[in-house]
């Protein structure tokens, strides 16, 4: 479950950091940020693909000889997921508007 936390906490990260100086509701309104889209959507999908498709699995191991070991999560995994992943999203976002208050942002 931990890896799924990661995932959900990396992917948002992605987005925020990208811009120090604004908050992420500002960043996802940017022109140019269609072209990153894909890319921040693809891990998860795949992520979600290797967990709920146990084929994906069974072809990764007897084609590459990779074993993942990926387990499905359930409704509660989900919600304490996603409530863990969005903690540092939070702290990070809580940064930012205490670095904008103290004027080292414009």
């Amino acid at each position: 479950m931990l890896h799924s936390v990661a995932f959900v906490t990396e992917c948002t990260l992605i987005i925020s950091l990208r811009r120090l100086n604004k908050p992420i509701h500002k960043i996802l309104k940017e022109d140019n940020y269609w072209i990153i889209w894909p890319f921040i959507l693809l891990v998860p999908l795949v992520h979600l693909i290797l967990m709920y498709m146990p084929v994906t699995q069974i072809v990764l191991i007897q084609a590459m000889g990779i074993n993942l070991e990926v387990i499905r999560l359930t409704w509660i995994d989900w919600i304490i997921v996603l409530a863990l992943g969005w903690f540092p999203i939070l702290l990070l976002e809580s940064y930012k508007i205490w670095l904008r208050k103290q004027g080292r942002f414009i």
